[in-house]
C-alpha cells in the first residue's frame, strides 16, 4: 500500500506540472508567442512545488539530512531558465513559488495559520496557478491589440474558475488526511456537495463571455 501511495505521488507531482504548463501553452498559443523558457520554467517550477511542500514540513534541524540531490539540480534547472525570461515573467514565477512556502510551512499570520482559515487553500492555488499561466499576456500587453486585451481579461476569469474547479478534486482525495487540520470544501461540505460545486464552477467558466 506504501508503494502504491508513494507511485501515485510521483505520478501526481507530474500531472500537476503537465496541467500546469499545458494551461500556460495555450495561453502562448493564444497571443501567439511561443516561450519555450518559460514553459519549461513552468514545468520545473511545478514540480517544485511538491518540493516545498516536503521540506516546508521537515523541522530545520533535520533539513539537511533531508536535502535530496536531485532537488537541489532541479532547483538549479529551474534558475536557469528563469534567468532567461524577461523581467516581468522572471518576476511572477518567483513571487509565485516564495508565496507557496508561507502556507505549506504553516507560517502564522497574526497569530493564525494561513493552513487554519477556511477554504483559503482552494483561493490560495487558484491564484497562484492563474498568475503563472496568463502571465504571458500582461508581459505582451504592449503589442496586443485592445480586442485581444478584452478577451484576456474573460480568460483570466475563466481559467481561474477552471483552476477552482480543478483543485476541488484533490481536496476530496485528500479529505480524511486534511480533516481536523485543513479546511476545505471536502472536510466541510462533504465529497457529494463538493463534486456538485466542482460541476457548478465548470458551469459558470462555460458561461463567461470571451
Amino acid at each position: 500500500m506504501k508503494g502504491r501511495t508513494s507511485l501515485l505521488w510521483v505520478r501526481e507531482k507530474y500531472h500537476v506540472a503537465f496541467a500546469l504548463t499545458a494551461l500556460t501553452a495555450m495561453t502562448q498559443m493564444l497571443i501567439g508567442q511561443f516561450d519555450a523558457d518559460y514553459l519549461a520554467a513552468v514545468f520545473v517550477g511545478g514540480r517544485l512545488s511538491y518540493v516545498y511542500y516536503r521540506y516546508a514540513r521537515t523541522p530545520l534541524r533535520s533539513l539537511k539530512e533531508s536535502l535530496r540531490m536531485v532537488d537541489l539540480i532541479q532547483g538549479v534547472v529551474f534558475a536557469t531558465f528563469v534567468a532567461q525570461l524577461p523581467t516581468s515573467l522572471a518576476t511572477t514565477l518567483v513571487v509565485t513559488g516564495l508565496a507557496v512556502i508561507p502556507y505549506y510551512a504553516k507560517i502564522s499570520l497574526f497569530g493564525c495559520s494561513l493552513r487554519q482559515i477556511p477554504y483559503l487553500k482552494l483561493l490560495y492555488i487558484g491564484v497562484l496557478w492563474t498568475s503563472v499561466v496568463i502571465a504571458p499576456i500582461y508581459d505582451t500587453a504592449g503589442q496586443l491589440t485592445p480586442s485581444v486585451l478584452t478577451y484576456a481579461s474573460a480568460y483570466t476569469l475563466r481559467t481561474f474558475l477552471f483552476v477552482l474547479a480543478l483543485t476541488i478534486p484533490f481536496d476530496i482525495r485528500d479529505r480524511e488526511t486534511d480533516r481536523g487540520q485543513i479546511h476545505t470544501l471536502a472536510t466541510a461540505l462533504g465529497k457529494r456537495t463538493a463534486v456538485s460545486i466542482s460541476i457548478l464552477i465548470l458551469l459558470i467558466n462555460l458561461g463567461v463571455d470571451g
